[in-house]
């Protein structure tokens, strides 16, 4: 007998994933947003073209801290739709006409 769960459901999975620490150990969790970032860009346009980390920092309740934040590098293909698709609501310092011709 097969578990089933719905796509809301399975969107939930990957939410908590990436929100949470159900994947702890760094280079599984960049293979990961690897696999993810294909998959996304298979089916949005684009080609993943790296997956790093960053130190960022944050505060909160008054103390400063630094958090990791994982950046993923999506590269312009001929895939994506002339208006830049899902990736136009996404690092808006980068306009989609700048990202087209970078690529």
């Amino acid at each position: 007998m097969a578990k089933i769960v719905t796509d809301k459901e399975l969107a939930d999975i990957v939410r908590r994933i990436v929100e949470g620490d159900l994947i702890d150990e760094a280079g599984q969790y960049r293979e990961f947003l690897t696999r993810l970032g294909i998959l996304v860009t298979d089916f949005m346009g684009g080609e993943l073209g790296g997956v790093n980390f960053d130190h960022v920092d944050k505060e909160e309740d008054g103390r400063l801290f630094q958090e990791v934040q994982w950046l993923l590098g999506i590269r312009h293909n001929d895939c994506v739709p002339e208006d830049g698709g899902i990736w136009k609501d996404y690092d808006k310092d980068c306009p989609v006409e700048q990202w087209s011709q970078e690529s």
